[in-house]
């Protein structure tokens, strides 16, 4: 098909992206921010060449959303790609008239550039792949004299075919589909929202060195550490006070790509649940520690994760859901969201550690992430790591900042260093 002299591809969404365009809008976005933090300001006209270059060299992010009769669907994306100073709250909803139908907004502030991406189009680490291939097509630009083209790692040209692959399917064919256990609802946060779009965000930046000292003595993971001392904050500033017979349970998304040997930039991660009950016993800091790590260490066997990924291939690839029309399929969709929100408590996604090409690693400073909140979520938590720099971000649509408060004020009397800055909200 043509038009206006290019070629139009139509392209489905993956397993996991059908679900947002149904449940996302004003107070639940479904946006999240990668951002990189530069060692100079940003010069915008070389950051413009750059996103050209990297959107060139990685198709599947030219695309804009349709809707179809029965399903949502990608079609290419040929209107002109912009940038912009950064002027407004981050991870808001994606405009399709504001942002030239794309899914992805690409802004900067001083020194820091900030990908924000529809979480249709990919999740966190195929976002940070694409940012990773702007900023090397930036520094291309802006400093010809120390660094070329030859100076990205060659993994960075998979074939469209490999970056663009729906993985869940593809690694779950083999599966024998085991009905998993329902889980339970969780406690939910007693917090007053702040009128949309206003998102507080309050990051904290660690030494990696010292943080993995104290997981370590501990014998467990930065992830497992970090999700316990989620786990005490919410109790002692949110479930001493609103006391329920359920537990505190933080979700936490695993990226398959490692554990598939998958290069694709897609949505390609399993979210699994860790929690505890705390209205049946007061456990210490080091209990809930041994908890969240034996949950966590049961549940991201590579088993596990692809019977989560199958039951989720199972439904779309229902005969009598497939052939429903779009309206109802919406309806269903979200229902099922809100049945799922139900099951845990808070989120916190763990980006881990981020790599460039040595050539390039002496421009950047360090990476952030953040995720936007949700209706029924109002605190979300994200944090990764760049050399030594462990950034950790809240962010939240609430008034009220005490988990936040307690979860720092807690790292700091185990004598652990923390720098936080805020936007002030």
């Amino acid at each position: 098909m043509k038009s206006n002299n290019h070629h139009i591809v139509f392209k489905k969404l993956d397993t996991t992206g059908i679900i947002f365009p149904s449940v996302s809008g004003r107070k639940n976005t479904n946006v999240f921010r990668i951002t990189a933090v530069l060692k100079e300001k940003v010069t915008p006209e070389h950051l413009l060449k750059a996103l050209e270059k990297a959107a060139d060299q990685m198709p599947s992010f030219k695309v804009k959303l349709k809707r179809g009769l029965f399903w949502y669907y990608f079609e290419t994306n040929y209107h002109p790609l912009f940038i912009e100073e950064e002027n407004d709250f981050p991870c808001r909803t994606m405009n399709k008239y504001k942002n030239n139908h794309y899914l992805f907004r690409l802004n900067y502030f001083g020194n820091r550039v900030n990908l924000e991406v529809f979480h249709v189009l990919c999740d966190g680490n195929g976002a940070l792949e694409f940012l990773k291939n702007i900023l090397y097509y930036y520094f291309i630009e802006k400093y010809p004299q120390e660094v070329t083209k030859n100076d990205i790692p060659p993994h960075n040209f998979y074939l469209s075919s490999e970056t663009d692959e729906d993985g869940y399917p593809l690694f779950t064919s083999h599966i024998q589909n085991i009905k998993s256990a329902r889980d339970e609802k969780a406690f939910q946060f007693h917090l007053i929202r702040m009128p949309v779009p206003k998102l507080r965000i309050i990051e904290g930046d660690f030494s990696v060195a010292e943080v993995l000292k104290f997981s370590r003595s501990h014998q467990t993971s930065l992830t497992a550490f970090f999700a316990s001392v989620l786990l005490l904050s919410i109790y002692h500033t949110q479930y001493k006070y609103h006391p329920k017979n359920k537990p505190i349970v933080i979700s936490i998304p695993v990226d398959m790509r490692n554990i598939c040997q998958s290069h694709t930039v897609r949505n390609f991660f399993i979210a699994i649940n860790v929690g505890i009950n705390f209205y049946q016993k007061d456990y210490t800091f080091e209990e809930i520690i041994e908890e969240v790590t034996k949950q966590l260490k049961q549940k991201t066997q590579k088993d596990f994760l692809l019977n989560k990924a199958k039951s989720n291939v199972n439904i779309q690839q229902n005969k009598f859901l497939t052939f429903l029309p779009l309206p109802i399929k919406k309806i269903g969709l979200m229902i099922a969201y809100k049945i799922g929100e139900k099951g845990f408590t808070c989120t916190l996604s763990n980006m881990g550690k981020t790599t460039t090409a040595e050539s390039f690693s002496h421009f950047i400073e360090g990476f952030g992430v953040t995720i936007g909140s949700s209706k029924s979520k109002s605190i979300k938590c994200s944090l990764c790591s760049y050399n030594d720099h462990l950034k950790l971000s809240f962010a939240s649509t609430a008034y009220d900042r005490e988990v936040e408060a307690y979860f720092f004020r807690f790292l700091s009397s185990l004598g652990i260093s923390v720098t936080i800055t805020t936007n002030e909200v």
